[in-house]
């Protein structure tokens, strides 16, 4: 049976952790922050990280809500090279206790732009 995430993070924290998660400088093992379906990609969430760093652009945390449920919204503003920061919304479900990034939002990103990902045959989740 799955437990409860004790806490869930407020802005700052999740921005930290999202912000580790995008090095490109650390491996997967280094990050605390993972994505549903990482076993099927371990690197997926390195992925995620070259994909935003070779396009320039940078997440910040702005609102964290929670549903209750185990799944918690993420506002984010994803700010590009030339300073134009347009929102986005990072959906989050909790995994065996801990909060991971949608598997279905990291392969619509991974799969926009060209890449490929074993956990994304069937991005579901």
């Amino acid at each position: 049976m799955a437990t409860h995430v004790d806490a869930i993070p407020d802005v700052a924290e999740l921005d930290d952790q999202l912000r580790q998660a995008l090095d490109t400088t650390l491996t997967p093992n280094q990050k605390d922050l993972k994505v549903v379906g990482e076993e099927q990609d371990p690197e997926l969430i390195s992925t995620l990280a070259e994909l935003f760093a070779a396009a320039h652009q940078t997440l910040q945390v702005t609102r964290v809500t929670d549903f209750g449920h185990g799944e918690i919204a993420v506002t984010v503003a994803a700010t590009t090279g030339d300073g134009v920061s347009l929102p986005i919304l990072l959906p989050m479900r909790e995994v065996d206790g801990v909060l991971k990034i949608s598997r279905g939002w990291a392969c619509q990103i991974v799969l926009t732009n060209g890449a490929t990902s074993p956990a994304c045959a069937d991005a579901t989740a």
